[in-house]
């Protein structure tokens, strides 16, 4: 027991905290200060605002979307910015919504926080810009501007030269652009272009681009992916699509991967189809410019799927149309398979010609 009370150790409490301590704990609190008092620094000189009113124009029509999402996280960072300044933003569209009257109202000032829930709404039109109908609304401005915001799609307009005059006379502007900027639109191919699904417009751009182009069916689901390449300063470039026409025809849309948008969507329509069509043929060789067949072949070949046989291998087989030249229907038994398959929805198209003429008994093959 005397050995166990002589262990008993003694607490000595300092008079005063060691220097290191106290300077650890003075800048704990300095750092407590400085977070409570909200300090904020402008990452990006482009969307700092002066204190007083703020001008937001933005492009929002179909070539807005490839980079939608960077294009509304500018904006909603220039309307915080004015929120900080407790400044009101004037918001205008260069291109009208869905929602909108084909007169748009003038844009009113409105606190921060409404223009940033309209911010969180707005959506990319599926049409292009307006940029006379915007030069308009800013004209017809009551007041001018500490801060003139573009955002632009990149896309020149005619009515370019009016829609600057007007923006530089609201206040200073800065025109902010984006670098991954791209603005691509998928139209029709020119007719009898073979197996050219599309064209691809571009505006001219110093990369050149590796991009895919995903052909879907009805239902959405992907029947083929085509990469191409649009090179440096390409203003066009096509999409071929070699595909059997049976599979061809399911394509009902061509998009691009990645680039979501009005523009880089073509619809696909009848007059892209290529229909199977069959020629019976009379057999042996056809004169070329006198012959039979021959001019039907230069006039359906490009926009149709053509086949060409006897009555026997054609009608076994899907067909829009069958085609019969003057001479192709002098057997009995070829008149009853064509009419059996007339009668069961068919659609026959007859030549008259000196071989019809001089058989004037002959049965017709349907009425």
């Amino acid at each position: 027991m005397a050995l166990l009370d002589g262990l008993r150790t003694r607490q000595i409490d300092a008079v005063r905290s060691p220097l290191w301590l106290l300077i650890i704990r003075a800048l704990v609190f300095c750092l407590l200060v400085v977070g409570l008092a909200g300090p904020f620094l402008h990452k990006d000189t482009e969307t700092a605002t002066a204190s007083g009113p703020v001008l937001l124009v933005m492009d929002n029509g179909l070539f807005a979307a490839s980079d939608w999402a960077e294009r509304i996280s500018t904006a909603q960072a220039i309307v915080e910015n004015a929120a900080r300044t407790q400044s009101p933003v004037t918001l205008l569209l260069t291109a009208p919504t869905p929602t909108e009257q084909p007169t748009q109202d003038q844009p009113q000032a409105r606190a921060a926080a409404e223009a940033e829930q309209t911010l969180n709404a707005l959506r990319p039109s599926p049409w292009p810009v307006n940029r006379a109908q915007a030069a308009k609304q800013l004209s017809a401005l009551e007041h001018s501007y500490a801060g003139v915001f573009y955002l632009a799609d990149g896309v020149a307009s005619p009515q370019d030269t009016g829609f600057a005059s007007a923006l530089r006379s609201a206040g200073p502007v800065r025109e902010v652009r984006f670098p991954h900027q791209t603005a691509l639109a998928l139209t029709p191919p020119p007719p009898a272009s073979g197996d050219i699904m599309a064209r691809v417009l571009a505006v001219p751009s110093a990369i050149p681009q590796d991009i895919t182009a995903l052909a879907r069916t009805a239902d959405g689901a992907t029947l083929a992916a085509i990469p191409f390449s649009l090179p440096a300063h390409a203003t066009q470039t096509d999409i071929h699509l070699p595909l059997p026409p049976e599979l061809r025809n399911q394509v009902e849309t061509i998009t691009l991967r990645g680039i979501s948008g009005a523009a880089t969507t073509l619809l696909m329509d009848e007059t892209d189809r290529m229909r199977p069509v069959g020629l019976l043929s009379a057999g042996g060789a056809d004169t070329p410019l006198v012959g039979a067949l021959f001019y039907i072949r230069r006039a359906l070949g490009p926009t149709t799927d053509l086949h060409e046989g006897t009555p026997e291998t054609l009608l076994n087989r899907p067909l829009s149309v069958l085609i019969a030249p003057d001479g192709t229907l002098t057997g009995t038994q070829t008149q009853q398979a064509v009419r059996a398959w007339v009668e069961k929805g068919g659609t026959l198209i007859r030549f008259a010609g000196p071989a019809l003429a001089g058989a004037p008994h002959e049965a017709p093959a349907c009425r």
